[in-house]
C-alpha cells in the first residue's frame, strides 16, 4: 500500500511520511493464524522495521539460523524482506521520507 501511495506521490526527501494531521495513506490486509487482519498503512510501522531487519543482518550464521526458524515457524519470514522503496528516517517526533 505505501509503496504504491510512493509511486503515485512522489513526495519529496525530507518530506513527512504522514499527511496533514497524521492522516494513513490507506490500509492493509494480512493474515496472521489465518485471521484476516486490516491495519493502517503506517510509516512509523516500517520505520521501526527498518531497525529489526538491520539488527537481522548484523546476526552472526548460528543466530541467524535460529532466527530463521523461528520466523519461518509462526509464518513471518516476509517480514525481513517487506521493505519500502525510500527509507523512513526520523528528525524530532515526524518520520520522514529519504
Amino acid at each position: 500500500m505505501i509503496n504504491a501511495w510512493l509511486a503515485q506521490n512522489q513526495p519529496e526527501a525530507g518530506a513527512p511520511a504522514l499527511g496533514r494531521l497524521a492522516r494513513a495513506m490507506g490500509s492493509a490486509e494480512f493474515a496472521v493464524r489465518s485471521e484476516t487482519i486490516t491495519a493502517l498503512a503506517q510509516p512509523c510501522r516500517f520505520f521501526l522495521l527498518q531497525g529489526v531487519q538491520a539488527l537481522y543482518a548484523t546476526l552472526n550464521n548460528a543466530d541467524r539460523a535460529a532466527v530463521d526458524e523461528m520466523l519461518r515457524a509462526g509464518g513471518m519470514w516476509d517480514i525481513l524482506t517487506t521493505t519500502l522503496h525510500r527509507r523512513i528516517t526520523r528528525a524530532g517526533n515526524l518520520e520522514l521520507r529519504e
